[in-house]
């Protein structure tokens, strides 16, 4: 449930939660609505996120630490060994050396262009170029995930490999 005041001539609202992985009350606020009323709406989208399970510390969750995730939530049980295999292998061997320790919300489409680039310089084959972007594609099947690719990565035609 969210609470809301009015700081000067704007509206703030504070969503409180408490974080299933460390059972702590935590607070997520944001002001600067004109209206109350638009300030309700982004509490209620804030709300629905958190009830969906999203991270709401979302800046803190690594690339690898999202891909190692989703391979092993949404891909171990759902494919082959050897599919299951050619995935990690090429997460453990293209995607994750070349991002390192990069945020996942600091994955810019520009940054996956040089990615894409860097792997068709070095000769690879036009399937293993287009393998990893499919697995950022592919890696939708969760809300947070698809969030990010609407807002910053992205599609498959809009990339030149």
């Amino acid at each position: 449930m969210a609470a809301f005041r009015k700081r000067g001539n704007k509206w703030e609202y504070r969503a409180s939660y408490k974080d299933p992985f460390t059972q702590e009350y935590k607070v997520k606020s944001k002001g600067g609505f004109s209206t109350k009323k638009e300030a309700q709406m982004a509490a209620a989208d804030v709300e629905k996120q958190i009830a969906e399970g999203l991270e709401t510390n979302e800046g803190s969750i690594s690339l690898s630490f999202y891909l190692n995730n989703w391979l092993v939530e949404y891909k171990k049980e759902t494919v082959r060994k050897n599919t299951y295999e050619l995935h990690e292998r090429n997460v453990r061997n293209h995607i994750l050396p070349y991002f390192k320790n990069i945020s996942l919300v600091d994955v810019k489409p520009i940054m996956y262009q040089k990615f894409l680039n860097h792997l068709t310089n070095q000769d690879y084959s036009k399937r293993t170029v287009d393998y990893p972007w499919d697995y950022v594609q592919r890696h939708g099947k969760s809300p947070r995930s698809r969030q990010i690719e609407k807002e910053s990565l992205p599609r498959c035609n809009d990339l030149q490999s």
